[in-house]
């Protein structure tokens, strides 16, 4: 409240509208008020949530005075400077779907894509980031299906954006611009296939397919989302998955830890973002073929099934194992029971369980049919693991009848809400333990 103090909104918009002329002097003192506005304005919204406060800063037109100035001074770059690049990517994100809305409606394209040309990386990293907010905005706020185009595509492609990005993909020498070059191109080609002019569709996809593995949890989940979008479309899908991209994934979820921590961490990361990427294309898609294509990779021999969990043995080392164990059979909290039988689960993993433990199994079998979600979720995932074994397995099947399994599921719903609720319960549990 106090920086707001003496600082109108509406007139800081029409100050930003002022064109550069005059003298050097007059020009400078113009440029400097107007790069105190906008730092003003960054100092207020940067890196911080206010949908409010963003929503009065768009409605009073400075969204409209950056704009025009990203449009206006396209001969005289040495005029654009970073306050105002900053400015404009710090009002555009963070924000909620109607400020992104409202950006949008002021037709931003035209003056970003402008922008395309500096020389300066500083406001070129702004200039594709504000893109890609844009459009992956576009693709929320529009609540388009999987299978329509981006609302945006033809109003970016009036701006020859994509051939613009391109060109910036592949001159620039500064990762955060070419990454976001690549994600912009991705993401806008939603449901369209990637032109293969100068290689531009082997070149994105390519990039893209790498930064699964970035070490920026961002980048990979960005890349996995731009992906993911662009399998849509048969060339872009043929292009995503050739040089036996699949196959690559399978070796990498074959490939055992044998390595120190670090190194193990590293395949552990690697191996969670192939699986990431496989359940994200797989998911809800009725595809055969492509599911076909997976299962002939041999992706569905998991590390699971043939590594041990890499944290088992520096468990056992702090005799970790051992006091897991304890808690288990000789605590009287069932809470610290539940999860010291699923973390001894987590640790096992495709290990045969050891007669000293084996109750975990009776006991996570026990928990898929918990009231929280998180413990029923868990027990149904460690028994998962755990049946990769044959002896686990054999285990987990004691006791279950698979005949009296198909007549419980027959029986129907019948009693008060509490008898009801018991049914589907046991039903539940069936089915989760299958």
């Amino acid at each position: 409240a106090e920086i707001m103090k003496g600082f109108d909104l509406k007139s800081a918009a029409e100050e930003l509208k002022k064109l550069i002329r005059g003298d050097e002097e007059q020009k400078k003192q113009i440029i400097l008020k107007q790069e105190g506005i906008c730092s003003i304005l960054i100092a207020l919204i940067h890196d911080r949530s206010d949908d409010k406060l963003r929503k009065e800063i768009i409605n009073c037109g400075i969204i409209d005075s950056l704009l025009y100035i990203f449009s206006s001074r396209t001969n005289e770059s040495n005029t654009i400077t970073r306050p105002y690049t900053q400015c404009f990517c710090d009002i555009i994100h963070p924000s909620n779907n109607e400020n992104n809305q409202l950006v949008y409606d002021k037709k931003p394209y035209h003056g970003l894509i402008k922008l395309l040309s500096n020389t300066n990386d500083e406001i070129l990293e702004d200039a594709v980031r504000s893109l890609n907010y844009i459009i992956c905005d576009g693709i929320l706020t529009k609540s388009t299906s999987t299978s329509s185009s981006h609302p945006h595509y033809a109003e970016i492609e009036a701006c020859q954006g994509s051939q613009k990005l391109f060109q910036l993909f592949k001159l620039s020498k500064n990762k955060t611009i070419v990454n976001n070059a690549a994600l912009c191109i991705g993401n806008m080609f939603k449901d369209h296939e990637i032109p293969n002019k100068d290689s531009m569709r082997e070149l994105i996809i390519a990039h893209l397919k790498c930064l699964l593995y970035n070490s920026d949890q961002q980048n990979r989940e960005d890349a996995r989302i731009s992906l993911l979008i662009l399998i849509e479309n048969q060339s872009n899908r043929s292009e995503i998955l050739k040089n036996q991209f699949l196959k690559k994934i399978a070796d990498e979820l074959n490939q055992e830890f044998k390595g120190n921590k670090q190194q193990n961490e590293i395949i552990l990361q690697q191996q969670d973002n192939d699986c990431l990427f496989l359940i994200s294309m797989l998911d809800n898609r009725k595809d055969d073929i492509l599911r076909k294509d997976v299962i002939n990779s041999a992706g569905q021999n998991k590390t699971l099934q043939s590594s041990n969990n890499p944290e088992y043995t520096e468990f056992v080392r702090c005799k970790g194992i051992d006091r897991l164990s304890s808690l288990f059979m000789k605590h009287q909290s069932k809470a610290i029971v539940d999860h010291s039988a699923l973390c001894l689960a987590y640790l096992y993993r495709t290990q045969t369980v050891p007669q000293k433990d084996i109750g975990i199994i009776k006991h996570l079998k026990s928990l898929v049919t918990s009231p929280s979600q998180s413990i029923n979720n868990a027990a149904v995932n460690y028994l998962n693991f755990l049946a990769y074994n044959d002896d686990n397995r054999a285990e987990i099947m004691k006791g279950f009848d698979l005949k009296s399994a198909a007549e419980e599921l027959k029986k129907l719903i019948r009693g008060d809400e509490e008898q009801k609720k018991q049914i589907i319960l046991k039903q539940e549990g069936i089915c989760s333990i299958l």
